[in-house]
């Protein structure tokens, strides 16, 4: 009885240095400490080739009533939109937890894998929302696309 506690006592020992070893090497191997902090990151450029669409509205007063109105990207306008958002540095996004309840436009980038990006605007600051990751963005040209859009009374 002792000698087979023995050698399961040695079978455990050299299951766990195997072990060990590839813990070891997969640590020392490990190039992917780029990707995960660019998962750590709050703001993450969108893959194009991921999108499945692209959506705009925006909030007019109409007959004293305030109304969501959908209003038509063209793919160049789309295209500019991504290249902007995507081209948003580390330094201009700033971590948040609520957002201003009196949006005035958005962007909705839906993705293949049925997650979607929020771009809104209130006229003052751009708020994101990714899933539960809420920022918000200092990008002067983003806000205006939205001010643009937003003096555009066109219905």
């Amino acid at each position: 009885m002792n000698t087979i506690n023995k050698k399961v006592l040695n079978v455990l020992i050299v299951v766990f240095m195997i072990f060990a070893t590839f813990e070891i090497f997969s640590i020392l191997t490990n190039d992917s400490d780029e990707k995960f902090m660019q998962e750590l990151m709050l703001h993450q450029k969108i893959d194009e080739s991921q999108i499945e669409s692209i959506r705009m509205n925006k909030v007019v007063l109409k007959k004293s009533t305030y109304k969501h109105i959908d209003v038509e990207l063209k793919d160049d306008q789309k295209q500019k939109i991504i290249n902007i958002f995507n081209s948003v540095t580390q330094e201009s996004v700033n971590s948040m937890n609520t957002i201003n309840s009196n949006i005035s436009s958005g962007i909705v980038i839906r993705l293949q894998n049925r997650s979607e990006v929020r771009i809104q605007y209130d006229k003052k600051d751009i708020y994101v929302t990714r899933g539960e990751v809420m920022y918000t963005v200092e990008d002067n040209n983003l806000k205006e696309i939205f001010d643009n859009e937003l003096k555009n009374n066109n219905t």
